[in-house]
């Protein structure tokens, strides 16, 4: 309940101690109940709370008659006041939605004015009575809801003054600029508005609406309920001004890496470019954007990679070095390289897909490209593909060039797009982060914790029940994954003595006419609880890999870890090792244009369930990976359901059933009862 009410209640022996009947209370003076009471506490001080407690209840009870007369007369005067405070709350509230700064202020300050004229009210309505209202409920909670109600209309005022001076800041192709206003201001209001939804949430908490006139009550609830709504927002605004205070303030290093997600990587796509952008309080200082084979041509070092990288490189470079289906063990990995490379280490880096360019064009509308073809949402990744492959016949299609116009053009306009366009352009970002296509890792430790908790770092989560993760990695050079139909279906069934099974089925069909380059080759791990034993697997192909010979190759300490732990499955071949702690088993497949396969894999759980317990699954979704249809049916013979998360399609005593799409992470939980 939103509302919480305190009881305090004194034992029956507290009252016995004085053994006083209520019409022998009722013939005691003051002064004498008093006298009686001061006897009773030198032979029991801990008899002090009830002394004290019933002493003011008499002497309360004596001036009721002037009490209730004063609090008519001023009741109207105070609610009357607070109803207009309310009032003007709304008016500022409909304002803020419009942006409208100015009258948004004029009405906080309205609504502060109305509530605190209504606290005096209480303040004289005190005084007159000397003190007694202390004992009234009524006055107690139209206290605290004025308290809260002036606490709330200062926190809006700081709103106000938050959103002022986050108006002078703006991004475009110089990157962000500040207007002279630095993030601690921000950070300053922030905290107030915080510690003002904080003192009303505490007021509130003490109130007993049900003392108010219902008029009031109903107004006053449906401005203040969603105050704890208010604080988490107030929050992630903290979060979001503590990273830019981290990252758009001095001189900072920036890794940009556009993965290509047509040609799917664990960590989102193969990274055929990448920027390198230098920042001082935000506005770009330096950007430039090239292949990543730039760069790969600098490393001297021979390093053995992953040993599936072998299917399209002999030696391990950066393009390949996102291999960790974890961002961050890939993006450390990457900045290791980067560095190898010639590169400067940077303090943040962003991995996208064109995935997201789409959705903010679909805001922006179409971008020219100097002497070429307008790109739009619809013909993005496609065009994309084609004008960024390097053409020795076309000097002039230089994909760096290309890229460069197409980020500039959009940082531009981005910038320039009207107060609801961007509130759009914000929803798409959102959208994106939620389907990881924009990731970020910085080496930051408080940075890195605030992309932990919005969840945009890209990691392997820890689940200590059932989890699943399906990354492929594109290993056969084509850009066929945009064209990939996926379909996955996790069958787990609980047996009597609290044993799980799963069995997971992946049905991939390839819609690309049979033609040369539309075979699409990618070797797949299904990560599961650490511990997992495989019983099954099918549907997969055998692979041979060339094997280097091992002269003058460095042996990098990650895939010599990455590998100590793998076995093979006799029979399917399937490699069964250890990452981020989770097992993980993996094999290829080899679609053609036009076929469809299906893959089957059985796995025990390494845990088991007791006579009531919890039960959930952690579903992660792929970073740059398309959304795929998923369905999860769980068989529960000899068990019952006594609460689940999800809404099932047909929900049984022994059975669950739900379907969903994979479009970002999701959790399913459900707590079991052994029948």
């Amino acid at each position: 309940m939103f509302f919480k009410r305190k009881n305090f209640r004194l034992h029956a022996h507290q009252y016995s101690k004085f053994n006083l009947s209520y019409k022998s209370r009722a013939k005691f003076s003051l002064r004498e109940f008093a006298a009686s009471g001061a006897a009773a506490l030198k032979k029991n001080k801990s008899e002090i709370l009830a002394f004290l407690f019933v002493a003011l209840f008499a002497w309360a009870g004596l001036q009721s008659a002037r009490i209730s007369a004063i609090a008519l007369e001023v009741r109207q005067k105070i609610f009357s006041g607070a109803g207009a405070g309310v009032g003007y709350l709304d008016e500022a509230k409909e304002a803020l939605k419009n942006q409208d700064l100015s009258r948004a202020s004029e009405n906080f300050s309205l609504s502060l004015k109305n509530f605190r004229a209504s606290q005096k009210e209480l303040e004289t309505l005190e005084k007159n009575l000397l003190g007694a209202t202390k004992l009234i409920p009524q006055k107690k909670d139209a206290d605290n809801l004025l308290k809260a109600s002036i606490s709330l209309a200062e926190a809006g005022q700081a709103l106000v003054s938050f959103g002022s001076l986050a108006s002078h800041f703006s991004f475009g192709a110089e990157g962000l600029l500040r207007g002279g206003v630095d993030f601690k201001d921000l950070s300053a209001q922030l905290e107030i508005i915080n510690a003002r939804l904080s003192e009303a949430s505490d007021f509130i908490e003490k109130t007993n609406l049900n003392n108010l006139p219902a008029d009031t009550r109903e107004k006053i609830t449906g401005n203040l309920e969603k105050i704890n709504d208010a604080l988490s927002a107030s929050q992630i605004l903290r979060q979001l001004v503590a990273l830019g205070q981290t990252f758009f303030t001095g001189q900072k290093q920036i890794l940009l890496l556009m993965q290509n997600n047509n040609e799917l990587r664990p960590s989102g796509g193969f990274p055929g470019s990448f920027g390198a952008i230098k920042l001082a309080s935000g506005k770009i200082e330096y950007l430039k954007i090239s292949s990543i084979y730039d760069l790969d041509g600098q490393l001297g070092e021979k390093i053995r990679p992953p040993g599936p990288v072998l299917a399209v490189n002999d030696r391990w470079f950066l393009r390949d070095a996102n291999w960790f289906a974890s961002f961050d063990k890939s993006a450390e990995k990457t900045i290791s390289f980067y560095e190898k490379e010639g590169g400067e280490t940077p303090d943040l880096v962003i991995a996208l897909t064109p995935s997201l360019i789409s959705e903010l064009m679909k805001i922006t509308g179409p971008l020219k490209i100097e002497g070429r073809e307008d790109l739009n949402s619809e013909n993005l990744q496609e065009r994309l593909q084609v004008l960024t492959q390097s053409d020795p016949a076309d000097p002039s299609n230089e994909p760096k060039k290309i890229l460069g116009s197409l980020y500039t053009q959009l940082f531009q306009t981005l910038g320039s797009l009207e107060p609801a366009q961007k509130i759009r352009a914000l929803d798409a970002l959102q959208k994106s982060l939620s389907a990881k296509q924009l990731l970020f890792y910085t080496k930051d430790s408080k940075a890195r914790k605030i992309f932990d908790s919005f969840n945009w770092s890209g990691k392997i989560l820890p689940a200590d029940r059932d989890y699943l993760l399906i990354s492929a990695a594109n290993l056969g050079g084509t850009k066929t994954d945009l064209v990939i139909k996926q379909q996955i279906s996790l069958s787990s069934s609980i047996s009597r003595s609290g044993q799980t099974t799963n069995t997971l089925v992946i049905t991939r069909s390839n819609t690309m006419p049979d033609v040369p380059g539309a075979e699409n080759k990618s070797f797949i791990r299904v990560f599961a609880p650490l511990g997992s034993k495989l019983l099954k697997a099918e549907g997969f192909d055998r692979v041979e890999l060339p094997r280097p010979d091992g002269e003058g190759y460095k042996t990098d300490s990650d895939v010599l870890k990455w590998e100590k732990t793998q076995v093979e499955d006799v029979v399917s071949g399937t490699l069964i090792g250890e990452e981020s702690d989770k097992t993980f088993f993996g094999n290829w497949v080899i679609l053609k244009g036009g076929e469809t396969r299906t893959i089957e894999i059985s796995y025990s759980l390494p845990f088991k369930l007791k006579n009531i317990d919890r039960y959930s699954l952690l579903l992660q979704k792929q970073p740059g990976a398309q959304d795929f249809p998923f369905e999860y049916k769980i068989s529960l013979p000899g068990w019952t359901v006594e609460w689940e998360n999800f809404d099932a399609k047909t929900p049984k005593n022994h059975s669950l059933q739900t379907a969903t799409v994979l479009n970002k992470d999701q959790f399913f939980g459900m707590v079991l009862k052994a029948d």
